[in-house]
């Protein structure tokens, strides 16, 4: 199934932006990193979490439960490749598949349970890691 690169967010997306391209999210909640969205759009449910107020986070699964297509991949990485190109990480037998791009964002596909592909923003994984180390290590700051 073929789909239109148009129809599809993009890492850095705004609010406005996401809703004018989806409509209306069919969940809005507040996530770990922020606001926390989910969409339905020709075939498959787009989650994503905005990371200070831009899309940072954005995973595509078919509503059907169908696995992805090496054509729908290769587009989705396409539309959030931003210009850049993405560079194969993971063995290519690997079961999930990884990409970086030189900004730092990172691309995974998994087949494993369910189909998805996974769009993180370098703003995103540092939010992330940020996030770990302040629950999970002590500090001095403020003695």
């Amino acid at each position: 199934m073929l789909f239109s690169l148009t129809a599809y967010a993009r890492l850095g997306e705004t609010e406005d932006q996401l809703v004018a391209r989806f409509g209306q999210s069919s969940l809005k909640t507040n996530g770990p990193l922020g606001p926390y969205f989910e969409f339905t759009k020709t075939g498959f449910v787009i989650k994503i979490s905005l990371v200070n107020n831009h899309s940072g986070w954005e995973i595509y699964e078919k509503n059907t439960g169908d696995a992805i297509t090496n054509e729908e991949q290769k587009q989705l990485l396409e539309i959030n490749s931003l210009d850049k190109k993405w560079a194969l990480t993971s063995p290519s037998n690997a079961a999930d598949k990884t990409w970086m791009k030189e900004d730092g964002s990172t691309a995974i596909r998994s087949d494993m349970g369910s189909s998805k592909i996974e769009f993180k923003s370098k703003e995103c994984i540092d939010a992330e890691a940020a996030g770990y180390k302040k629950a999970h290590y002590s500090s001095t700051e403020g003695f």
